[in-house]
């Protein structure tokens, strides 16, 4: 008997949000099929698309009530983290500022964090 070779993980390839949904729930078992109008199914594959997911995958996490979240938002995410912890690289740490120019600062930075924080939530 001779076995099938075992798929082989592409080195290029990062490893996606659908990826770790796959390896961390059940394998489908049951297969359904639904019949679109053109218009309808060609937004659900946009969707998901802009998901970054599969239209298997985002249909079911859209029916299951579970999380959906956009590329862009979690691009959006990251980058303003990633300012935030540049941000904070320039705070000087001696006493070169004024006590208005401080309170400025942090104000910015504490703002960066509640964009964060409300994109998150909105999630």
């Amino acid at each position: 008997m001779q076995s099938s070779p075992l798929p082989v993980a592409d080195p290029t390839r990062n490893a996606t949000r659908q990826d770790t949904e796959q390896a961390t729930q059940r394998p489908p078992q049951k297969r359904v099929e639904i019949r679109w109008a053109r218009d309808d199914y060609q937004a659900v594959v946009h969707k998901a698309q802009a998901c970054g997911l599969t239209l298997s995958a985002f249909i079911r996490r859209a029916t299951m009530g579970r999380r959906i979240t956009t590329l862009t938002d979690q691009t959006a995410i990251a980058e303003l983290r990633r300012l935030g912890g540049l941000l904070k690289h320039l705070y000087p740490k001696q006493a070169h500022w004024t006590a208005q120019e401080k309170k400025r600062y942090w104000a910015g930075y504490e703002q960066l964090l509640e964009v964060v924080k409300a994109i998150e939530r909105r999630l």
